[in-house]
């Protein structure tokens, strides 16, 4: 599943998407593309976008788990998964 994150405007800011989905064991890996030159996706939109994907995967998918894979080196990502509450599990940052 696949989600564009567009303004008003039609500029895209990004994408967010649900892959991997286990149906049986109720996970899923949720995934998060920004446009890196759109600016405003510092001011909670991306963070808005996300906290409706996973309220979806939740509510109306039954979802038990989501997991992220982030790169080492995108703090924003890093930063913007904690504040959504997910947990670091493996190697650290």
């Amino acid at each position: 599943m696949r989600w564009m994150i567009e303004f008003t405007n039609n500029v895209t800011l990004g994408m967010i998407m649900l892959t991997e989905i286990d149906w049986k064991n109720r996970v899923a890996v949720m995934g998060i593309k920004t446009n890196s030159y759109e600016k405003r996706r510092m001011e909670g939109d991306v963070k808005n976008a996300s906290y409706a994907v996973i309220r979806y995967a939740v509510e109306k998918l039954e979802l038990h788990r989501l997991d992220s894979n982030l790169f080492k080196k995108n703090r924003f990502s890093a930063k913007l998964n904690e504040s959504l509450g997910f947990r670091l599990e493996g190697d650290r940052l």
